[in-house]
């Protein structure tokens, strides 16, 4: 997940973009990027350092699921 999930007011939608983004290429590698956007966003004050962390953390999952050729979903 590269957002928080949609919170829906009267007057608009909010989420967060996390930043973080786990790029897997035709050729089978896999790079957890933007990392230094995620810091930078938490060095700002827009997030957390634990949710940082978290999405960290589930990018992690997400990249060693797919080194393993197994479907990842998260529910």
């Amino acid at each position: 997940q590269r957002n928080t999930p949609a919170e829906f007011y009267p007057d608009g939608v909010r989420y967060i973009d996390l930043e973080i983004d786990v790029i897997q290429r035709p050729d089978g590698s896999l790079e957890v990027a933007d990392t230094s956007e995620l810091e930078n966003k938490v060095r700002q004050g827009f997030l957390t350092p634990a949710l940082a962390e978290r999405a960290r953390a589930v990018a992690r999952e997400l990249a060693e699921a797919l080194a393993r050729g197994e479907p990842w979903c998260r529910t």
